[in-house]
């Protein structure tokens, strides 16, 4: 297997959104069985077939997150179920509401029509005290198996059903294109059923999703008023859906906004609806619901008082061995994002203050996201897919591409975050450990590569920041960003913020930049010299206390402080020369060389 060191790997990445698109493109199942056929790889590890491929047990604790970069998630579990509703402005794992799940009724020909929920049959380990309880109706007949393939941005699920005379596979993503943050930060998930009759007389198949009304006060659950909650039928060009609010709220309440189930391309089926099932005691409703649906593959008529329990159907006829298409988007608008609910610490005393989302100032409501997706779905899926393409063909190994795909979906989870002023943000951890901590995310390289801009606001903040405090800057930017008044600094986070600037830098090769944050990025290099500093005699050797990654203090030299430092001062050569300081270039180059001469020298 040919050998490609890391900069031929990162820039493959980087430049995979434009160059896969003038590439021939071989087919997706071709690259597939080759990267599957791949042997061992000359480390001597084993391979992994790319993409993966999960099935039994494997697939219980699956989840894959859909959603756009920095706009929040809903996570697509391993059986086609949703899970993991983070939409609301904080992570909240295993948050879901009480029904959301999409069923499929078929009728071959004169057959007795038939009906499932469309996931794969539920799997130990039941999670809860209540086992496998009420929501989503467990009792409900699901579908026998089935195979998920994860190939970030795009999940598949084949479904297998001894008893449906039609074979049904989902395609789950959200477009996500590299160099495009606007294209893949939409808050929108794409689920596509393919549905094949692979028998020679037609089939009626219906395909309806049902989701409880999500937009509920803080702290509701299975038992939220429906009376408060409405669930309006909608129509567009190429689109129909429900548009679910919640007039009940104020504007500013935490979980305000809407959320919209639709289907794209209905032309030439038949859609129907329910705004709510029908109101009854206990756990009556999902079963009057389901008779509705399994009766004939439609919804409706309504009659009565009804729940918050949206449903949208689309019904098609499937000619003998065609297959078509049964689109569904899902869509969420949550604009009221405070640091204080999501727990991004801060002590500047303005936790509760609306800080926003950058997808909430592009458009008014869930339904207006739904809409702008469906209308560019087609061009953003067909950069995207040309992503996958590069990403299948490339000659590195299936474990390193498997690792990098998979960790490019971290930032479409709860992580990270765009503020309304387009300003990108990202926790240690998802809701654990707040601020772009800078020496954690000194480790980070996928950012740069498929989303610079979003790199560098990044360091944009720090660097404003930093100035603000006389060149000091804090491990952990709190929100909002105008109060902050101090914070502890890390002598690896501060010089790993520096070489990170060369890298935008060199990576976008925009000097007008460079030349608008140099005077920010030389004051944070050169607090390394203030008295009682890291390097207070300018000899190229941290010296002074260093707080690090490691959550500790440094006393003296060491590697990894030192070497941090002699390529920031690296790196600040070069930025300074490209800005035409070269007094400062030289300065820093004299420092690197004795710090380097004198941390290269062998110890007896």
């Amino acid at each position: 297997m040919k050998k490609q060191g890391r900069r031929g790997f990162l820039k493959s990445v980087a430049l995979a959104g434009g160059a896969a698109a003038s590439a021939p493109a071989q087919t997706a199942a071709r690259a597939t069985a080759a990267s599957a056929a791949a042997g061992p790889c000359e480390d001597g590890l084993t391979a992994v077939a790319y993409p993966r491929k999960f099935t039994g047990r494997k697939l219980a604790m699956l989840a894959f997150p859909l959603g756009g970069v920095g706009a929040g998630s809903i996570a697509l579990g391993g059986r086609g179920q949703l899970r993991d509703w983070e939409i609301y402005n904080r992570s909240e794992k295993g948050r879901s509401p009480s029904y959301a799940f999409p069923a499929i009724w078929v009728q071959a020909g004169d057959a007795k029509p038939l009906a499932h929920v469309l996931e794969a049959r539920m799997l130990a380990p039941f999670e809860g005290r209540t086992g496998l309880g009420a929501d989503n109706a467990p009792g409900l007949s699901r579908l026998e198996d089935a195979t998920f393939t994860g190939e970030y941005p795009l999940a598949t699920v084949a479904f297998h059903d001894s008893r449906l005379p039609v074979n049904v596979t989902l395609e789950a993503f959200s477009p996500f294109v590299p160099l495009d943050p606007e294209g893949s930060g939409l808050p929108v998930a794409v689920l596509r059923y393919r549905v094949k009759n692979p028998g020679k007389v037609a089939a009626k198949v219906a395909i309806a999703f049902a989701i409880d009304n999500p937009v509920i006060a803080e702290g509701g659950g299975a038992n939220a008023s429906s009376a408060a909650r409405v669930n309006d039928f909608k129509t567009a060009e190429g689109l129909a859906g429900i548009f679910m609010h919640n007039p009940s709220l104020g504007a500013a309440a935490p979980r305000a906004g809407s959320f919209s189930v639709c289907v794209m391309d209905p032309e030439g089926g038949r859609v129907s609806h329910l705004s709510g099932w029908p109101k009854a005691r206990w756990w009556t409703s999902p079963l009057l619901y389901w008779d509705d649906f399994s009766a004939d593959g439609e919804l409706g008529p309504e009659k009565g008082e009804h729940n918050g329990v949206g449903s949208l159907c689309l019904q098609r006829t499937i000619a003998g061995g065609a297959e078509t298409e049964f689109t569904f988007l899902l869509a969420w608008h949550f604009p009221n994002r405070t640091p204080a609910r999501m727990g991004w610490s801060s002590d500047t005393g303005f936790g509760d203050t609306v800080i926003g989302n950058h997808y909430c100032q592009r458009f008014a409501d869930s339904w207006q996201a739904a809409r702008y997706a469906a209308q560019k779905l087609p061009e953003l899926e067909e950069r995207m897919r040309q992503f996958l393409t590069a990403m299948r063909e490339t000659t590195l190994p299936a474990a390193v591409r498997e690792a990098a795909m998979a960790n490019a979906s971290t930032l479409a989870t709860t992580t990270c975050f765009r503020t309304a002023d387009g300003r990108f943000f990202g926790w240690e951890g998802s809701g654990c450990c707040h601020g772009n901590c800078d020496h954690v995310w000194n480790y980070e390289t996928t950012t740069h590569h498929l989303f610079p801009t979003l790199a560098r606001s990044m360091r944009e903040t720090h660097l404003e920041l930093s100035a603000k405090l006389d060149g000091a800057m804090p491990i952990r930017v709190n929100l909002p960003l105008d109060h902050q008044t101090g914070g502890a600094a890390a002598a690896d986070g501060q010089m790993g913020q520096i070489v990170k600037a060369y890298f935008d830098w060199q990576l976008y090769g925009d000097t007008e930049w460079l030349r608008q944050w140099w005077p920010d990025i030389k004051k944070a290099l050169e607090f390394a010299w203030i008295p009682g500093g890291w390097d207070a005699n300018r000899d190229g050797v941290f010296e002074g206390v260093q707080h690090n990654t490691y959550d500790v203090e440094f006393y003296g030299p060491n590697p990894m402080c030192g070497i941090y430092y002699l390529a920031a001062l690296r790196a600040g050569e070069e930025m300074a020369r490209a800005v035409g300081e070269s007094g400062a270039a030289d300065g820093y180059r004299k420092l690197f060389e004795q710090g380097r001469q004198w941390i290269d020298q062998p110890v007896d």
